[in-house]
């Protein structure tokens, strides 16, 4: 079949599953012979990289180890494609290291798959499949796309973009442009959900169907995912669209359940499950992380962030699990990496002042490797005393924590979690009192984390009815049920309300 292509002519150089060209001469033509010959030819050159890396002759970044190697790679190239490359060993790293800085930059900023960041690639004459295949897509849908353009977004637009995507999804009925097109759909129901809430469910209706047609037809499902999960709330996990859906679901909120009571490996079991069925959503690496984070198992709260960051899909994913990673090397006493979140999160949002007054504070970072040091001690002795089934050593070693969060809060009064956790550990203990004082300081200093808040109110309330105080103990379960609506932790809360509403009828 011939198509209308933008057949680029290029000096092929592979690194890391890239295929880089000295120049980007673009004309709008069919595909010939030549150029599908070529086409093939770049595929099982890519396909014999792999074989060199498993070889060891490329590194990780898929740059020839040393002169043999390059001669290999030459070789190979000129096999396959027909292009010799004529560059030194030394030229060509050089190059390399050059092409992969503009791409890496480019990540950073969110312009690798956007026609600026094609621009640019051409302007520094680089050529990137993925971006490439972006550019490519863009261009055969670019009348729907301009009518679905974010800045003038009416009514009127979708609308006539839903009939040319109609008229297009009967002409591909057979073909990849099919399931893009659903796709596409799929979105501008979700688009339609916001500017007409009247017709909000119907919307939500179609978006879900084109969406899982697209899923049918073979999309990525890494893109159907994060459509989902912009169309669904937070914690309703867009998995539940998808095949092994019942099993998903079940260990999702088992794991959720678990991290609300504390059973932190329990929930790390269901999470990793989750993740093993599903990969495709941040969520569950970030709740996954808090669980380690919890057990003081900082290298590994690290690991599944950077996970997470694969599937971030637009700028408030990203800046969520940036910031989560950068609390997580704070903890690890790793500055360096710290600072650089905060300053790849700047980037951005530059209107951050939650991230600048960190930043402006630098001369207190000399404090983070002693807190983060006193935080493992803490979590140390909070393990030892969970696995201690004689319970001998169970109360000294909540104690040692309590001190080591006590010297957490002298160099830092405002920790966002010292005040939580040490709470938590009085409330073990059984010191009601001055586990309602640090929970309260928790919710005054942090009233926007959601999950420490709810877990805040949801342990206040147990240890003011330990004391005896119902009324009290009744009000903040109250707010931990407006909180914990569509959650399965809600009923357990509601069951806790009826207690204590018993307890108060006693009374009278």
């Amino acid at each position: 079949m011939r198509r209308n292509i933008k057949l680029i002519l290029l000096f092929a150089i592979f690194v890391s599953g890239n295929i880089f060209f000295s120049t980007f001469s673009y004309c709008e033509t069919s595909t010939d012979e030549a150029s599908e010959k070529l086409i093939q030819g770049i595929r099982k050159f890519m396909q014999a990289m792999e074989e060199l890396k498993e070889k060891k002759l490329l590194d990780e970044d898929g740059i020839p180890v040393n002169k043999k190697a390059y001669e290999k790679f030459q070789e190979l190239h000129l096999s396959y494609t027909g292009i010799e490359l004529k560059s030194s060993f030394e030229e060509y790293r050089k190059e390399v290291r050059r092409r992969q800085k503009v791409l890496r930059e480019l990540k950073e900023k969110g312009l690798l798959e956007t026609i600026e960041g094609v621009k640019i690639l051409e302007k520094e004459k680089i050529y990137n499949k993925e971006a490439a295949d972006a550019a490519i897509e863009r261009l055969k849908f670019k009348e729907i796309h301009d009518l679905l353009s974010p800045k003038d977004l009416t009514l009127k637009k979708l609308e006539k973009a839903e009939k040319k995507l109609k008229d297009l999804i009967k002409s591909t009925k057979n073909e990849p442009e099919n399931a893009r097109a659903y796709f596409i759909a799929g979105l501008l129901h979700k688009d339609k959900c916001l500017l007409a809430n009247k017709d909000r469910v119907r919307n939500k209706a179609k978006a879900e169907k084109y969406l899982k047609e697209a899923l049918k037809l073979g999309y990525d499902e890494k893109d159907i995912a994060h459509s989902l999960n912009t169309l669904n709330d937070y914690f309703e996990s867009p998995y539940i669209y998808f095949k092994d859906a019942k099993e998903s679901k079940k260990y999702y909120f088992k794991g959720l359940t678990s991290l609300k009571s504390e059973k932190y490996d329990e929930a790390i079991k269901f999470f990793k499950k989750t993740i093993e069925i599903y990969p495709q959503f941040y969520q569950n690496y970030i709740l996954l992380a808090t669980a380690y984070l919890e057990l003081g198992k900082f290298e590994e709260a690290v690991s599944s962030l950077k996970k997470a960051l694969d599937y971030s899909f637009n700028v408030k994913s990203e800046v969520l699990i940036r910031k989560e990673l950068a609390n997580a090397y704070v903890l690890s006493g790793r500055k360096k990496e710290a600072e650089k979140e905060y300053r790849r999160i700047l980037k951005l949002q530059p209107e951050n002042e939650e991230v600048e007054n960190v930043l402006e504070k630098k001369e207190e970072w000399n404090k983070w490797k002693e807190v983060a040091e006193y935080y493992r001690k803490a979590k140390e002795s909070e393990n030892k005393a969970r696995k201690d089934k004689d319970r001998r050593e169970e109360k000294d070693e909540y104690n040692k924590s309590v001190e080591y969060y006590k010297k957490i809060l002298a160099i830092n009064p405002k920790d966002k979690k010292a005040h939580f956790d040490l709470g938590v550990v009085y409330y073990i203990l059984g010191k009601n009192t001055e586990a309602i004082k640090m929970f309260e300081k928790q919710i005054e200093l942090y009233p926007e984390d959601d999950f420490h808040v709810f877990r805040a109110h949801n342990y206040s309330a147990e240890c003011y009815y330990r004391l005896g105080k119902y009324e009290k103990a009744k009000e903040h379960w109250e707010v931990a049920l407006k909180m914990s609506e569509g959650e399965l932790y809600y009923v357990e809360v509601e069951k806790n309300i009826q207690k204590a509403e018993k307890k108060l009828k006693e009374k009278k």
